[in-house]
C-alpha cells in the first residue's frame, strides 16, 4: 500500500502485466475472488507519471485548508467533463483486462476522507450544489474561490449554517448517482463492487459523512466493508484507543448498519498487516516517528 519499498516479511515485488494475470487467474481458481482496490491519493510521481497530477481542478478541497492532492469523487474536469464519466469507463477497462472479479471502492470513493462541513468545497463541486439547490447561493458563497483560503472557509461556514440540510441531502443524491452509474458500468461487465462503509453508524455516516448506505445498496452496490476494530484497536497505542467504550461503539455501529442494510451482504475488514495505519506497524516505526504520528 502506497509503494512501500518494503515490510517487515520482504521486499516490495516488481509485477508485469502478464504476471498480474496469472496470478489473479491462478487465485481464481482456487476460488479466491479478487477485486482491484483503488485509492484516490496523488503519489507526486514518485514511481511514474500521474493523471491526478496534470488535473489539479478535480483535487479535493477542504474548506479550512484549501486543495488536498486526492482526487474528488464529485470534481469536474476543466471541460466540464464529470470525473466520474471519465473515471468509470477506464476503471471498467482495467478490471476486464487483468481479470479482476469486481471493485473494492477503498477510502476517498464512499464517503469522502474528512468531515461533511469541510468538504468538499471546490468551485466545480460548489458549481454543481448551486444548480441542484432550488434557490440562489449568494454570490461571495457561488463565485469562484480558486485556492484562496479565507474565500474557502467563508464559503464552508456559510454553507454549514445556512444550508446544512441541503448540503447533506445533495452529497447523499451525489454519491447515489455516483454509484448508480458505477453499478450500471460494472454488472454490464460482469463485474461487482464491494465498498468501504467505515465504521460508523447510518445516520452518523449522512450527517458527519453526506452518504446513505441504503441508497447505495438500493444502487446496486454488492457488497459493504465494515471495520471489526477490535485488533486495531487493541495495537493502537494513542490515549483511550482501546477504551471497551469505543469498542461498543463501533459494535452498534456494525449492528444499526446490519438494521439499515437487511438484505446486503456485509463482509468484515479482517486486518493482517498495514504498513500505513496500525496493523502490526506500530512495533517497527522508530520512537521518533511514532511520536510524530501520534502526537
Amino acid at each position: 500500500r502506497d509503494g512501500h519499498e518494503f515490510n517487515p516479511q520482504r521486499q516490495r515485488q516488481v509485477w508485469t502485466n502478464r504476471q498480474l494475470q496469472r496470478l489473479i487467474a491462478n487465485l481464481q481458481e482456487r476460488g479466491v475472488q479478487v477485486f482491484l482496490s483503488v485509492f484516490t491519493l496523488l503519489y507526486h510521481n514518485q514511481s511514474h507519471h500521474e493523471w491526478l497530477s496534470d488535473h489539479p481542478e478535480t483535487w479535493l478541497v477542504y474548506g479550512d485548508d484549501g486543495p488536498f492532492p486526492a482526487v474528488d469523487a464529485f470534481g469536474r474536469l476543466a471541460d466540464g467533463t464529470l470525473l466520474e464519466d471519465y473515471f468509470l469507463p477506464q476503471l471498467v477497462e482495467t478490471l476486464e483486462y487483468y481479470g479482476f472479479d469486481g471493485w473494492h471502492a477503498a477510502d476517498g470513493w464512499g464517503p469522502l476522507p474528512g468531515y461533511l462541513y469541510n468538504l468538499s468545497f471546490s468551485d466545480g463541486v460548489t458549481a454543481q450544489f448551486a444548480e441542484w439547490l432550488p434557490r440562489e447561493l449568494p454570490e461571495p458563497v457561488a463565485s469562484p474561490c480558486g485556492s484562496d483560503l479565507e474565500r474557502l472557509r467563508a464559503r464552508a461556514a456559510w454553507v454549514w449554517r445556512h444550508e446544512r440540510l441541503a448540503w447533506i441531502q445533495f452529497n447523499a443524491q451525489r454519491w447515489e448517482q455516483f454509484w448508480r452509474k458505477a453499478m450500471t458500468a460494472l454488472h454490464a461487465a460482469g463485474k461487482r463492487a464491494l465498498v468501504n462503509a467505515g465504521t460508523r453508524a447510518p445516520l452518523e455516516s449522512l450527517y458527519i459523512g453526506g452518504i446513505d448506505y441504503g441508497r447505495l445498496a438500493a444502487a446496486g452496490v454488492d457488497k459493504f466493508l465494515m471495520c471489526t476494530v477490535t485488533a486495531g484497536l487493541a495495537m493502537n497505542s494513542r490515549p483511550g484507543a482501546a477504551d471497551p467504550v469505543r469498542h461498543y461503539d463501533f459494535l452498534a455501529g456494525l449492528l444499526l448498519t446490519r438494521g439499515h442494510l437487511p438484505e446486503s451482504t456485509i463482509v468484515f475488514l479482517q486486518n493482517t498487516h498495514d504498513v500505513v495505519e496500525e496493523w502490526d506497524a506500530i512495533h517497527h516505526v522508530p520512537s521518533l516517528l511514532e511520536r510524530e504520528i501520534y502526537a
